[in-house]
């Protein structure tokens, strides 16, 4: 990919990972301008990228909220 990073597959979550929140943000917008990089639930080390939830997208919730109530929050 151009301008991006190198890219690990996550051992636990199985998905694309990156090393900086700025190489997930600039593969993201490669793939699909509406994705958002985020870190990886497990190690925070990594950083996936995906669409934002519905809830999130809708206004119903802020991330940070959907986040604790899925129990994520450390």
């Amino acid at each position: 990919m151009n301008g991006v990073g190198a890219w690990i597959t996550c051992e636990h979550c199985k998905k694309r990972s990156f090393a900086s929140k700025r190489d997930a943000k600039n593969a993201a917008k490669l793939i699909d301008r509406r994705c958002r990089p985020y870190e990886c639930p497990v190690n925070e080390d990594l950083w996936h990228f995906g669409h934002l939830p519905t809830a999130v997208r809708k206004g119903d919730f802020d991330r940070h909220t959907l986040r604790r109530m899925r129990g994520q929050d450390s």
